[in-house]
């Protein structure tokens, strides 16, 4: 068989797996798995490669863009960013977000104008018990509209149980919104930043479309999806995977290819894991030196080359073992290194003693780990 097709079945194995170990956390749900359907049918047919300066062409006369993302994975978030940095000054904008519900918009108001700390506003809009993800992941884009004194519109509902009414409820609560900032701002670019799953076209879009025929408009909406699983698979098969970014489809669809797609379900892993540990008030729920293990022994299996693991140890800021580990075996001169990559907020590993220190719980700094170990094995 040729090192290609292997390479490939040992990514969807490695995605399957991790999509797994979600849906350990999560559990299944029919009516949120009828709804993702309708999203995995916008990557039928036929996809073309394309190019950001075809993307920015589409985006010069649209009136709307509904961009999707993935909650949990900062990158999703910081793709569409790069996108807004490149039209700001080209456009009128306004950035409309899922994550802050429409009641709390005058508290948004007062945050983007600094009326309120951050600190207050996140109380204020209830983050952590209505949203939940990473603050992290959005701040950027709201530090950016600050920065350009761009308008920011909340346009999301908030409902406890997630099932396929209130999914279609949030749909439509998301149109009327959207509309009455369209109906204000004619001309003005709407980039709307949702869910992945809202964007297939009988959902968000449909009911947009229906209320833009009711009222004799025609704005123009594109859609920019992020990391298609089968877009990136079909790449990987051609070998292109790592040439082709952006891909287009019929209706002003694009999707950013940005990231593989299972980074961001080893991403939305762990933060399901942290999420898990809050909830238990422990420290050692996630076995990060498992997580490290897992993706030196991925490389190691693509490298073709035997990697132990039995002296792998990896460890986080706030547990002391990691001092008394390493206190007995490192000069005065080490250990001060050592507490310097810490204070720059940095993951690395002492290669002597092949334990390593992950400064943030995110799949990139484990992954940087892995990297690490590997090359010191060879």
């Amino acid at each position: 068989m040729q090192r290609r097709p292997i390479w490939i079945k040992s990514r969807k194995n490695l995605l399957n797996q991790v999509k797994k170990q979600v849906l350990a956390f999560v559990g299944e749900d029919a009516e949120v798995n009828s709804y993702a359907e309708a999203y995995k049918r916008e990557f039928f047919g036929r996809w073309e490669r394309s190019s950001y300066q075809s993307l920015f062409a589409d985006l010069n006369s649209a009136h709307f863009v509904l961009g999707g993302y993935f909650h949990a994975f900062s990158q999703s978030q910081r793709s569409h960013l790069r996108v807004l940095r490149h039209i700001v000054e080209q456009r009128q904008l306004i950035i409309a977000v899922e994550c802050i519900e429409s009641r709390y918009q005058e508290v948004l108001d007062q945050f983007l104008a600094n009326s309120i700390d951050e600190k207050k506003f996140l109380n204020k809009v209830k983050w952590q018990s209505h949203w939940g993800f990473p603050w992290e992941n959005y701040k950027p884009i709201f530090e950016f509209a600050k920065s350009f004194n761009i308008k920011m519109v909340a346009i999301n509902r908030f409902y406890r149980k997630k099932n396929l009414a209130h999914l279609k409820n949030r749909d439509a609560h998301a149109c009327r919104r959207l509309a009455a900032v369209h109906n204000t701002y004619p001309t003005a670019l709407i980039y709307v930043i949702f869910g992945d799953l809202h964007l297939a076209s009988e959902h968000l879009p449909k009911k947009l479309m229906t209320w833009l025929s009711e009222q004799k408009k025609s704005p123009k909406v594109v859609r920019v999806f992020l990391n298609s699983e089968k877009l990136y698979f079909k790449l990987a098969g051609q070998q292109l995977e790592n040439q082709i970014e952006v891909m287009k489809s019929s209706r002003h669809r694009y999707c950013l290819l940005t990231s593989p797609p299972w980074v961001k379900w080893q991403g939305y892993l762990m933060y399901l894991e942290q999420a898990y540990d809050r909830d238990l008030l422990e420290d050692d729920i996630i076995d990060f030196t498992d997580r490290v293990g897992q993706l030196v022994s991925l490389i190691a299996k693509d490298v073709r080359v035997p990697v132990a693991l039995k002296n792998l140890a990896v460890y986080r800021g706030a547990d002391d073992n990691f001092w008394f580990h390493i206190s007995n075996h490192l000069s005065v001169k080490d250990l001060k290194t050592v507490e310097n990559l810490i204070v720059g907020d940095r993951s690395f590993l002492i290669p002597q003693l092949k334990i390593a220190f992950l400064s943030r719980a995110s799949i990139n700094h484990c992954a940087a780990l892995a990297g690490y170990y590997v090359h010191t094995e060879l």
